[in-house]
């Protein structure tokens, strides 16, 4: 809803604002994480993955952002962000980008930037432009992976950084997602029409996570099979409909809005991109945009006082969704301090911690920071 409410509002004007508001942010983590690069080159520091994504609780989640944000980068064309120096920008940047990716080690975002580059190449003469400046971006990335942890260290303090992407050399691994694909057709077996109930998984006992890790069983558990079909066959119809469009254009930005969106649907079969509030807003940012293009250039724009409406209704319905929650959770906060003991007791622990995964213990990390 807030993706059709935004598409109606960009499509009356030129989105001049939505190219720097993805590309802003990378920069300025780029810029923010060079100091750190530096230190372990020249300073003979330990490599510590963790240290170089502050802010994601857990290093594979940075991995979400570069599927989202990378086919937006390379659409980057001269005269936009920068002026004539954004064909620098756009493959100094993106290079960079899939640096940190590798060193993230998510495997999720490789697979899915893989099918992205593959599937853009079906797209017209746009869509191997796509691919081409994805290619470029990723063999820049390598080398900068092999001068930062390999090259550099080894010439600096004769040692060998620590391989930051270690996880990407597991290859096939499921990584207990096979534990939770399990119990997820397990409650999908046993209520297959209506669900569980939204956040149903969450709140099943396991030792694994708080989600299945696929978007599809995600749905299908909580909203029922039904429902997960009718909504992937929208999200399906509408990226096919606007890849075949975006393949007709002469401009690259909707082939990439598309690729970015359909990665991270690539990607939420594997991963939990859709389940991190930061993911959600990007995806919706870059679903509104697509909606935006394609309302303005067919003529199909909703008028302003039409838009005003939805506005207004939408945020009716938001109050009232926010109404029924609190009304709807008394029960739990009545209950909470009971649920708390109870959690406790399932997971053997006596603190209750702020919780993420498991008490919000990340796994790997120092038991003494873990307790503080």
């Amino acid at each position: 809803m807030l993706a059709c409410l935004w598409g109606a509002q960009l499509s009356m004007r030129r989105e001049a604002l939505l190219l720097p508001a993805v590309v802003l942010p990378v920069l300025l983590y780029v810029l923010m994480l060079m100091p750190r690069i530096a230190a372990l080159v020249f300073e003979e520091l330990a490599f510590h993955v963790r240290e170089f994504f502050p802010s994601f609780s857990n290093p594979r989640f940075f991995g979400y952002w570069v599927t989202l944000t990378l086919p937006v980068i390379a659409s980057i064309e001269r005269g936009e962000v920068l002026g004539d120096r954004a064909v620098w920008v756009r493959y100094v940047l993106g290079s960079i980008w899939f640096f940190f990716l590798l060193m993230s080690g998510t495997r999720g975002s490789l697979i899915a930037l893989v099918c992205v580059a593959l599937l853009s190449t079906c797209c017209g003469v746009q869509g191997r432009t796509l691919t081409g400046r994805l290619l470029k971006m990723a063999c820049g990335g390598l080398v900068l992976y092999a001068m930062a942890l390999c090259v550099l260290p080894q010439a600096a303090t004769e040692g060998m950084a620590h391989s930051g992407a270690g996880r990407v050399l597991e290859g096939p691994q499921l990584s207990s997602r096979d534990q939770l694909w399990s119990l997820a057709l397990e409650g999908i077996a046993i209520h297959p029409l209506l669900g569980n109930g939204p956040m149903m998984f969450a709140a099943a006992a396991n030792r694994v996570a708080s989600h299945p890790h696929n978007l599809m069983l995600q749905l299908a558990y909580e909203w029922g099979i039904p429902v997960a079909l009718a909504c992937m066959s929208m999200l399906a119809l509408f990226l096919y409909r606007r890849a075949r469009y975006a393949s007709e254009s002469c401009d690259l930005r909707p082939i990439a809005i598309v690729a970015g969106l359909a990665g991270g649907l690539i990607q939420a079969q594997l991963d939990g991109v859709l389940v991190m509030p930061f993911s959600q807003t990007y995806f919706v940012l870059l679903l509104a945009w697509l909606i935006s293009i394609f309302s303005r250039d067919t003529n199909q724009g909703i008028p302003v006082k039409q838009s005003g409406r939805l506005a207004k209704t939408f945020c009716a319905v938001l109050f009232l969704n926010v109404c029924a929650q609190v009304v709807l959770s008394n029960p739990e906060w009545s209950d909470l301090s009971q649920w708390e003991q109870r959690t406790l007791r399932f997971y053997e622990m006596d603190v209750y911690q702020p919780r993420f995964w498991v008490q919000g213990v990340i796994p790997g990390a120092d038991a003494g920071t873990s307790n503080r």
